[in-house]
């Protein structure tokens, strides 16, 4: 393998990595968004909860 096979190689193989790992940080922004719905749901339906629990005691 020449010198220029070898660079071609080793930016083909950097571009990739690189677009894994945007990849990689656009998964986590969405999980990261994903998890505080689910948190601010949780928090709702808890406050859901005592109130009815307020209201059958």
């Amino acid at each position: 393998m020449t010198e220029k096979d070898q660079l071609a190689k080793a930016k083909f193989e950097h571009e990739a990595l690189v677009q894994n790992l945007e990849e990689l940080k656009d998964l986590v922004r969405k999980q990261g968004t994903q998890r505080k719905l689910v948190e601010s749901e949780n928090i709702v339906l808890r406050k859901r909860l005592m109130d009815q629990k307020k209201r059958t005691e």
